[in-house]
């Protein structure tokens, strides 16, 4: 069995970690501290925005009634505590030790911030196939196109053809798209499998169901 791709772009939130429950509750207990009603799972993925503030400027007034900082403290605070002991989404790791073991490449390029992924990628086992982690500097989940052309180029190759980014969001489509790399969407994330769908990239229900895409 040999791959199509030399190096994967992995996502870690909603692709490799099973986390949009958890996300939800955390938002859910800021709103529920303020006395707001909850919103749903639909309502969450629908919000999902780069920078992350848009996602916020949907429940809150972030410049009266509530600043970005204490959202920032009080969600962290929350997705921890709600965060499972085995998280990861099924077949994940797996996938991710026969894609070392064919000596594939493997990044984390996330919007989360760098201590964060790195802590939990190695709590959770994963970073022992991985060839990078490159996380946020904030808190703020910008764009991670930049990050991305950075770490591929040093530790693999600038023909990003034979690149392949997987994630579970229209930012991660827009990253391939810049990159010029391939994409597979994952749709048990933070965005919709109808707004995944409108982008045209492949869109799978599971690792498993992924698995069939980066073999040859």
């Amino acid at each position: 069995m040999q791959s199509k791709y030399v190096c994967i772009v992995w996502d870690w939130n909603g692709t490799i970690i099973n986390d949009v429950e958890v996300s939800l509750q955390a938002v859910n207990d800021i709103l529920q501290k303020r006395n707001k009603p909850p919103i749903t799972l639909e309502q969450y993925r629908s919000y999902i925005d780069v920078p992350i503030t848009k996602f916020y400027d949907n429940i809150f007034d972030l410049k009266t009634e509530i600043s970005f900082e204490v959202i920032q403290r009080e969600f962290n605070d929350a997705y921890h505590r709600h965060l499972p002991e085995r998280p990861l989404n099924d077949h994940i790791p797996q996938l991710m030790q026969k894609m070392h073991d064919c000596g594939v490449r493997q990044v984390i390029v996330s919007s989360s911030h760098q201590v964060i992924v790195e802590k939990n990628a190695e709590r959770f086992g994963v970073k022992q196939y991985l060839d990078a982690v490159s996380g946020s500097d904030d808190h703020f989940v910008g764009s991670k196109v930049e990050r991305a052309v950075a770490v591929i180029s040093k530790i693999t190759t600038d023909d990003f053809s034979k690149v392949v980014v997987i994630g579970d969001t229209l930012h991660d489509c827009e990253l391939a798209e810049e990159l010029g790399a391939d994409c597979i969407l994952i749709s048990t994330g933070h965005q919709s499998k109808e707004d995944l769908l409108s982008t045209g990239k492949p869109v799978v229900d599971n690792g498993k169901e992924l698995e069939k895409y980066l073999f040859v």
